[in-house]
């Protein structure tokens, strides 16, 4: 009966460290969604202009991005018109070893864990036509360490 009773108490601490971790994990996601939302909202209607520029430039095609040190924070130019700004924090930086990227068009939402390293590339990828072709691309980088 003894062994049974710390068998049971055994399984509750290993219960309540999992919890524990979820929580934690959860903080950590929690307070970078905030900050990478803080920032795209601190871009201005200037500052999105001056990127656009830049994505007519040669070597920028689509997307552009100002790196701060710790953080970056651009736009992303789809083919019909509209523009999806990010923010981006990189797993060298970031507390849990993960990157953190956010984006957010007129009607688009995105969190991204992973897959950008120091800053937002798309290497080989094609400019999305829309938010849904920049949702498939971006669904299949999500969760893939940096």
């Amino acid at each position: 009966m003894k062994k049974k009773i710390l068998k049971i108490i055994g399984i509750i601490f290993a219960i309540g460290a999992v919890i524990a971790a979820i929580e934690v994990k959860g903080r950590i996601y929690a307070n970078y969604t905030g900050e990478l939302k803080a920032t795209i909202n601190g871009i201005s209607d200037a500052e999105t202009a001056k990127l656009l520029s830049l994505t007519k430039q040669a070597g920028h095609e689509w997307y552009a991005g100002d790196y701060t040190g710790t953080t970056e924070h651009g736009i992303i130019a789809l083919k019909n018109g509209e523009v999806v700004k990010f923010a981006f924090i990189s797993h060298h930086t970031s507390k849990d070893g993960n990157s953190h990227s956010y984006f957010k068009g007129k009607e688009y939402k995105r969190y991204v864990r992973g897959w950008f390293c120091c800053e937002v590339e798309f290497g080989s990828e094609k400019q999305p036509k829309d938010t849904a072709e920049l949702d498939a691309i971006l669904s299949k980088y999500d969760g893939i360490p940096p």
